[in-house]
């Protein structure tokens, strides 16, 4: 049973097949061992030959972000070597090498697209499509005799090229399907919001659904946002900070305990002018009413036509004229 090709076997033929569209007539490119490419270059008295040999896999680097579910890339190593047809002239492997080393050197990144496009209909859609990079590499002598010594035979040790092909991503066998996106969330902070959980999946609401928003308020005071202030008696307005749905209508209600224990309530609407404490058209200026010092007000923000959908409480005390 044959094997179906691999993100790392097209990419080295991908290598390969520009290869052999840049370089001139007479010139073949394989991808073999050493070895192997001078035996079947020996049968090609008419053809010189560049030869792709594949020594080293690497691996791009450690992402912590990845899982055994997604693909991951390696680095590979090649070595370029060419192999002149049996009566060229002595200098012929020079030429050779150095027209494919000039080839990669005016086309660092090959221009083809792994795996070709448009898409092959057997892919995997989640299959990942790149181009790859050659950048030319200078491995030691050590190593260069370590991979022509291991050859076997009598093949003798040919000027090469070595090179570094990234990044070529390695599919995993199945994907797993990714988690549907949350298409949108609505946060409810209203006084009598029920927790519940539901299997139900969030979707968007249409435009011109109601939405429950919640204003807010907030004072401002000489070190930033506080939610309680104190007033001298006699004082006619404060002016929160309201945040909400611009252009809504809200209505502001004070909860008084005056100074003998007895209790009334205040309102005023206002609109909202700024989604956010510290936007220009925030702060809203409110009537208190007569005061007296002792005097103690909650106040808050809800809407006018459900007087559940509620804000935040602040505080308001009355002290004596300083």
């Amino acid at each position: 049973m044959a094997v179906n090709h691999s993100s790392l076997s097209t990419a080295i033929k991908g290598f390969a097949d520009y290869l052999a569209r840049s370089v001139p007539n007479g010139i073949t490119v394989s991808v073999d061992t050493p070895q192997k490419a001078e035996t079947i270059a020996k049968d090609l008295p008419n053809l010189d030959t560049v030869n792709i040999f594949v020594y080293r896999i690497a691996p791009s680097g450690f992402h912590a972000d990845t899982t055994a579910n997604e693909p991951t890339y390696v680095r590979v190593s090649v070595l370029i070597t060419a192999f002149p047809r049996k009566d060229a002239e002595k200098d012929t492997d020079l030429r050779v090498l150095g027209h494919a080393m000039a080839v990669l050197q005016s086309t660092p990144e090959i221009p083809d697209i792994f795996p070709a496009d448009p898409p092959d209909p057997n892919l995997d859609p989640e299959t990942t499509y790149y181009r790859l990079q050659a950048a030319l590499q200078a491995p030691t002598m050590e190593e260069l005799n370590h991979i022509w010594t291991t050859q076997g035979g009598e093949l003798a040790y040919r000027l090469s090229a070595a090179y570094e092909l990234s990044l070529i991503p390695i599919e995993p066998l199945s994907y797993v399907a990714p988690p549907a996106p949350v298409s949108a969330a609505i946060l409810d902070l209203s006084p009598n919001a029920t927790p519940s959980l539901s299997d139900d999946p969030i979707s968007i609401p249409p435009s011109d659904a109601a939405l429950n928003w919640v204003p807010t308020m907030m004072f401002l005071g000489d070190d930033g946002l506080t939610n309680t202030i104190t007033v001298p008696a006699g004082t006619e307005t404060v002016g929160p900070l309201l945040s909400g749905l611009i252009k809504a209508r809200v209505e502001v209600v004070f909860d008084w305990t005056r100074h003998d224990g007895t209790t009334d309530e205040q309102s005023a609407f206002r609109r909202v002018k700024s989604s956010f404490f510290d936007g220009a058209n925030a702060q809203v200026n409110v009537p208190l009413g007569p005061t007296t010092a002792g005097d103690v007000a909650q106040i808050h923000a809800r809407h006018p036509s459900d007087p559940s959908l509620s804000g935040n409480r602040l505080t308001i005390m009355v002290e004596d004229q300083p």
